[in-house]
């Protein structure tokens, strides 16, 4: 049975994701590791028969910046691909932080550090057994960086938990709902069944918060907006 991990968000919602299992991690590792190598080899298809023409500083510079994106591979297709390098987004895997935040800058850092622990000394080994030995699938990088690898292949699962019927002749009210995540709505339901003392509390700051990642002021109160980004975000799901 696949572990699961449950990450309260700020809006104190635990939402369960699937952990990325050991072997499609390791799977993912070697999809990169491909990439890298075929960049190498075309850099020195490119490269190699312009070496005699050049001095060695100049050979040295070219071959440092041709070098650096495969030394910031990870780091630099995690921060700007939403937390997927190529082989976690072919295998259906991301990184995601335990605190129930987006996964900041700091914390790709110092998972891509980490890696020299994990993946440079002995070969991986390190990485293996820590991944095979924790119940959230965290290697050296991940406890430092308090982030894991989760598995979106049940991704169908969020998706019936954010679907709504709606009437043949609805008329959405804000197009940018498209810019929401399936996990979104799903915190967005689950604020608005809360009747505790904080639930207006916590109606206000969330329906401030999706103002502000849609870009958009609401109508009415904050019950009645996020409830319309619901039927929205339904209607724009099942127009694909």
């Amino acid at each position: 049975m696949p572990h699961t991990i449950a990450i309260t968000t700020a809006q104190n919602v635990n939402i369960d994701y699937e952990v990325a299992n050991l072997g499609d991690r390791i799977l993912g590792f070697i999809i990169d590791m491909v990439i890298k190598i075929a960049y190498l080899l075309l850099g020195a298809l490119l490269f190699v028969p312009f070496l005699d023409d050049m001095s060695y500083q100049l050979a040295m510079i070219i071959g440092f910046l041709f070098a650096l994106p495969i030394v910031l591979y990870s780091l630099i297709f995690e921060v700007f691909n939403n937390g997927q390098t190529p082989g976690k987004r072919l295998l259906k895997m991301k990184v995601v932080s335990l605190d129930g935040d987006e996964v900041s800058f700091s914390g790709y850092f110092l998972r891509w550090l980490f890696r020299i622990v994990d993946i440079n000394m002995l070969s991986g080994i390190i990485a293996v057994l820590a991944i095979a030995f924790s119940e959230k699938g965290q290697r050296v990088g991940d406890i430092v960086a308090n982030t894991s690898v989760i598995s979106l292949k049940n991704k169908s699962n969020l998706r019936n938990t954010a679907f709504l019927q709606l009437e043949d002749e609805y008329t959405p009210i804000y197009p940018s709902v498209i810019n929401l995540r399936n996990e979104d709505i799903m915190i967005i339901k689950e604020v608005l069944k809360k009747r505790s003392e904080d639930a207006f509390h916590l109606r206000t700051k969330l329906a401030e918060k999706i103002e502000q990642v849609i870009g958009v002021s609401k109508y009415g109160s904050s019950e009645e907006f996020l409830k319309q980004v619901i039927s929205d975000y339904n209607y724009f799901e099942q127009s694909e």
